[in-house]
């Protein structure tokens, strides 16, 4: 697979949402976004600091009851505040997406009009929020928690549009 500098995602589940973070902070470059689910920077070995080599955006998505992302220094919040402090946000976090059982805080004013955003799901344990596991075996969850897949989606394709259309007037 080939794909142009910039201008892939990345997303990652539990282990893999991990590895997302650590691509976020070691292959920014690379990358126009990433959004790890249910895993949080994990350092460790080589791995010490996220010190990105560009900007880059971030969507984190992990329930209250995950404990990858609540316990042994897993802390979701730190997390989103590296990838603050990568993007250089001013503002925030405010409220982006709120229900019954979702809660979605974004950063805003961040260099490279990336996003740094983190949704926390009431109730959720290891589960992608809004799919069942293949298997079949995922407990039911709530209509309210969005389905992150699809959230994912559209923000970043709302920052590739916002890119191409600056990039289609800057050559203009």
């Amino acid at each position: 697979m080939c794909a142009e500098a910039g201008t892939a995602f990345a997303t990652g589940f539990s282990n893999g949402g991990m590895m997302t973070n650590r691509v976020g902070c070691q292959l920014a470059s690379l990358f126009l976004g990433v959004a790890p689910v249910a895993g949080n920077i994990w350092f460790g070995n080589d791995f010490r600091e996220c010190q990105p080599n560009s900007t880059v955006s971030w969507i984190g998505f992990c329930g209250d009851k995950d404990t990858t992302c609540t316990l042994l220094g897993r802390r979701f919040t730190p997390t989103f505040q590296t990838f603050r402090d990568v993007n250089k946000c001013v503002e925030g976090p405010t409220d982006t997406f709120v229900s019954a059982t979702t809660h979605c805080r974004a950063y805003s004013k961040c260099a490279g009009d990336n996003i740094v955003e983190a949704c926390t799901f009431a109730g959720l344990d290891h589960e992608w929020p809004g799919r069942e596991r293949p298997d079949g075996t995922s407990p039911p969850q709530p209509p309210t928690n969005i389905d992150a897949t699809s959230y994912m989606f559209r923000r970043f394709s709302e920052i590739l549009a916002a890119r191409t259309k600056y990039n289609n007037t800057k050559s203009v």
